[in-house]
């Protein structure tokens, strides 16, 4: 990849921006950002595009729907000899595709590699520690002129309204009579839309400027930039520049004579003010404003405005998270950590899905922040925790906020196929924006999630919640974060009814899972939606006892008390009431435990995850929806099935070399994805540590993955202490680092100079399947890829690839009331079509007892074209189509077809097939001196194959001679011993083998 980490995790580069697998990143001060290209400064025309975000910095149309713009280019300050720029060696070679608003595929172009574009020693650098991003090498110019050239961009982390661009270089040496370099300070609007410009320069300050007014809001931003540096100054003439030109920069230039070996080095210094600094509509005060930044920054110099960021970014990695036996997991946190706070700060706004990184999803706020990335925040830095949930705050109103949203709420109605306002509540309801912006008005353009994918203003509430538990804070609890909890808890009493079962219902929404919905359809009785429903309501009821207000009575009536779906034959809760098995976009019914801490068993919290795991689309489910899954499996005890996740949760979904989020595997519509990078924070800070919130205390309910030695996260933060935890194999020790005592319930107290260790949670053993009872495993794999003439139309090579889809190893466990049979597969098992666990394999496990009443050889459930070596008793099938009924459908079975037992199939991991069958089908059986036949076979529909098998061949086909053989239509057996499942003369029968110990 041309990329490389640091040995202490703190910085990623990349040498060749020219390989195909170069997507440029960007930094921030959670004010404003910059995407920086190849060059190390500018505005860039990549697929990747060069964005520079402001906070809050939102346009809109003229019926009001607004969405987030970015503003002018602010970082450029370009080399140029007579003959050529160092920009223009990076011309026309972008490689690599990013999405965004016209969603791109993420995908590599062609490779190439700097030497060709005449440079050298390339080297682009993300700092997290310090935010800064340099960019240096060697550039040999058309005319044969060769230069160092050394970038370093940041915005200040000390003052959130300046920006420095550095510049150093070098002439290595010369080779024209002309030896003038030329700098140039370039403020550009063509990163800027939907907008006027007004350009100025004064020559006599060393400033330009370039002031942004949207359009419809009349937001305005204004960039002054002073330049330092050696040289004479020219700036260019904007007199004649149309107010809506978008192309044409404001620039200044400093000229200067070199010498070979000397070092020349430029400042340019960034002043920024909005209409959030200078609250005027005036251009001339607002760049006063931006330019006493730029002139206060640049009497102090380039060293010291460094510096003062330097100190500012170490306060905030005061809060870390530390991993040991992972480098390239360390540091995909670290950067999933940088670019969360890179887009937030503690003025009052909330992150939108890819943060200051681009306007993806027209930088609206979605439950992406409270869900997703507050959490992250909540445990490292509630100062800017705060800040996020104060957007809300401010966004309450009669007119254009929650109140008013609450009272205009656009359905759809299927009965007419249109949308109608409906109102809830007498005015004291809340309704958050499924999508806000600049306003706390309804922005999305999706009109039915807007109506229905309620579930977001319980999720705030949640937040608030949580800030209080955190923070101790009642005052801020009595001023904002009551008034959130209480109106939520109003909007939630309007919009439920009492049902004749005697529950409360809520009908029509969309839940976390879009897909349920397709824009179109409404689910009655979301489990998600009903159960947040249902928690805000007694989280009010207790805000209320704080505060001193009288609890509406309903909210006590209806809490814990709503309907919560749930299928009573695999004990899973159902994602809504007729939820019938269909593929799910993300996590839903799981987030039940997480983050709601809903009051249910291990055994359903496990099933809901074994369940619906399968069911997540492959392709199209965002990152979080792992995130949840290894939170979730760490709160069970799967450890290292968690640690499964978290890799499935990072890696598949990052793009190099600077380890920034894709919104799913292939790309999606947002990058950088700042909402797949909270999820992935969230698994270290509550996943692995187990750390939860109360009013009294934390919990703390640790454990450690096998892949990993030592987990630590430090700088964590409850009402008034400061703390770490840190997670070994064996002791977990919770130390207070300033501040007060910390209680850690159930464990005991923690205080300054008095750590409280305790023992890790360990790990269920045999991945939670229960005692194992013995196993089968294979070295060797026969399958039929071989057979030239079977005319297999399905399954083709890309589900059975010869040699990477294997039956790799039988396992047989007790646990209690049950006995798990785990088929292990080597590779990929995927559910396309999100039927019970997997859709393109079938399997048969036969079992011979050990007292057989026949040794004599037996054939296997029909179409399945195998004989075995000795009869069977039973069989054990799992059939992810069939579920009921006679033998060749999940269950278990006798010899003569006669289903004994129900079994329930599932598949974790990807890897283990799992089929669990009541211990009492079986208890007249000692397994452990049972023999076993395992087959896979390719699974085709009903009313195809014989019992949902695939039919490989003809089962008696004559050769040349015109005698006949038998086609196995078996994919791969375990044991295999020396037979093969080719067809051939007189079918060789597959044996059976005890269980090893």
């Amino acid at each position: 990849m041309d990329c490389s980490n640091s040995n202490d995790s703190w910085t990623i580069s990349a040498t060749n921006p020219f390989n195909g697998q170069y997507y440029p990143t960007y930094t921030g001060n959670g004010y404003f950002a910059a995407r920086i290209p190849a060059q190390g400064q500018g505005f860039s025309k990549s697929h990747v595009p060069t964005s520079f975000q402001i906070q809050g910095f939102y346009t809109a149309t003229s019926d009001s729907n607004q969405w987030r713009v970015g503003g002018p280019a602010w970082t450029g300050l370009k080399v140029a000899d007579a003959s050529g720029t160092f920009d223009d060696a990076f011309e026309s070679h972008d490689n690599a595709h990013a999405t965004g608003e016209s969603n791109h595929q993420i995908a590599a172009k062609s490779a190439d590699s700097p030497a060709s574009h005449n440079l050298s020693g390339y080297r682009q650098t993300l700092h997290m520690k310090n935010g800064t991003i340099t960019t240096s090498a060697r550039w040999t110019s058309p005319s044969g002129n060769v230069i160092d050239v050394d970038y370093t961009v940041l915005p200040s982390r000390a003052n959130d309204q300046l920006g420095l661009v550095h510049l150093t270089l070098t002439p290595i040496a010369w080779n024209s009579d002309e030896r003038t370099v030329t700098v140039t300070d370039v403020l550009d609007p063509q990163a800027a839309s939907n907008a006027s410009f007004d350009r100025w320069a004064d020559p006599s300050s060393r400033q330009i400027a370039l002031t942004t007014t949207l359009d419809g809001t009349h937001q305005q931003a204004s960039f002054v930039s002073q330049l330092d540096g050696p040289g004479i100054l020219r700036q260019s003439d904007n007199s004649m520049i149309p107010a809506d030109d978008m192309t044409n920069a404001v620039e200044q230039h400093l000229s200067i004579a070199v010498e070979v070996g000397k070092t020349y080095e430029f400042t340019k210094f960034v002043g920024l003010a909005t209409n959030q600094d200078v609250p005027t509509n005036s251009i001339e005060r607002t760049r006063a404003a931006a330019a006493s930044i730029a002139t206060e920054a640049a009497a102090l110099g380039f060293l010291s405005a460094r510096s003062d960021s330097d100190k500012a970014w170490a306060a905030l990695w005061q809060g870390d998270i530390l991993i040991s036996g992972d480098d390239l997991l360390q540091s995909e946190v670290r950067a999933s950590r940088f670019y969360l706070l890179a887009s937030v700060g503690e003025r009052p706004w909330s992150p939108s899905p890819a943060g200051l990184s681009s306007d993806s999803y027209a930088g609206h706020v979605f439950w992406d922040s409270e869900t997703w990335m507050w959490p992250s925040l909540l445990a490292q830095d509630p100062g800017i925790a705060k800040a996020v949930l104060q957007y809300r705050a401010n966004r309450l109103g009669d007119s254009d906020g929650a109140k008013f949203n609450a009272l205009h709420i656009s359905e759809w109605n299927p009965a007419t196929q249109s949308y109608g306002q409906h109102g809830y509540g007498n005015g004291s309801a809340l309704r958050f924006p499924w999508e806000g912006g600049l306003n706390g008005k309804e922005q999305t353009t999706a009109l039915f999630f807007g109506g229905h994918e309620i579930h977001i203003t319980a999720d705030i509430a949640l937040a608030c919640w949580q800030y209080y538990e955190t923070s101790g804070d009642t005052d801020w609890l009595i001023n904002t974060g009551y008034g959130i909890i209480a109106g939520s808890a109003d909007f939630w009493i309007a919009r439920s009814y009492l049902g004749v079962d005697h529950q409360y219902h809520i009908d029509d929404v969309t839940p976390p899972d879009e897909w349920s919905s397709n824009g179109e359809i409404g689910r009655d009785d979301s489990a998600y939606t009903n159960l947040a429903a249902s928690k805000v309501l007694e989280i009010a009821c207790q805000a209320a006892a704080i505060v001193g207000e009288t609890a509406n009575p309903e909210w006590r009536k209806r809490s814990g008390n709503f309907a919560i779906p749930e299928d009573s034959v695999r004990n899973v809760t159902k994602e809504y009431a007729n939820y019938d098995g269909i593929g799910i976009k993300q996590a839903d019914a799981v987030m039940l435990s997480y983050p709601w801490e809903n009051e249910q068993s291990l055994e359903r919290t496990a099933n809901n995850l074994d369940y619906y795991s399968t069911k997540v689309n492959e392709d199209a489910s965002p990152s979080m929806t792992d995130a949840i899954h290894s939170i979730v499996a760490a709160e069970i005890g799967r450890a290292d099935e968690a640690m499964w996740y978290t890799k499935r949760s990072s890696t598949g979904f990052m793009r190099g070399p600077f380890n920034q989020f894709t919104e799913e595997r292939g790309g999606g519509s947002a990058f950088t994805f700042l909402t797949g990078a909270g999820g992935f924070l969230q698994e270290f800070y509550y996943g692995y540590t187990g750390l939860r919130w109360r009013m009294n205390g934390v919990t703390v309910n640790p454990i450690l993955p096998s892949s990993l030695s030592n987990l630590t996260v430090t700088g964590l933060h409850y009402q008034g202490s400061t703390f770490d935890i840190e997670i070994s194999p064996d002791i977990t020790t919770v130390s207070v680092t300033e501040g007060r005592d910390l209680t850690v319930i159930g464990q005991g107290i923690a205080s300054l100079n008095n750590p409280l260790s305790f023992a890790t949670r360990q790990s269920l053993p045999n991945d939670g399947y229960g005692r194992l009872v013995g196993s089968i495993s294979a070295s060797t794999l026969r399958d039929q890829t071989d057979v030239a003439d079977r005319q297999q139309a399905f399954p083709t090579a890309e589900t059975y690839t010869p040699g990477s889809f294997d039956l790799s190893s039988l396992r047989v466990f007790e646990d209690g009331n049950y006995i798990r049979f785990v088929t292990s597969i080597e590779g990929q098992i995927l559910n396309p079509w999100a039927l019970e666990g997997m859709s393109l394999q079938l399997l048969h496990i036969y079992i011979r007892s050990n007292a057989p009443a026949s040794t004599a050889a037996a054939p296997g459930v029909q179409g399945t074209g195998i004989t075995t070596a000795g009869a069977w008793q039973y069989v054990a099938i799992a059939n992810p189509r069939e579920h009921s009924g006679a033998i060749g459908a999940t269950g278990l079975f006798t010899a003569d077809g006669t289903r004994i037992a129900r079994a329930s199939l599932s598949v974790r991991q990807q890897r283990d097939i799992v089929l669990t069958i009541p211990a009492e089908a079986l208890q007249h059986e000692d397994l452990s001196k049972a023999a076993f036949q395992v087959s896979i076979f390719s699974a085709v529909g009903n009313g195809k194959g014989v019992n949902n098998i695939e039919q490989l061949g003809a089962q008696q086909v004559a050769d040349s001679s015109g005698e006949s053989f038998v086609t196995s239509n078996a994919v791969h057996s375990l044991p295999c011993a020396s037979t093969t499942l080719k067809p051939q003369k007189g079918q060789t029968p597959l044996p059976f083998q005890a269980l090893h110990g």
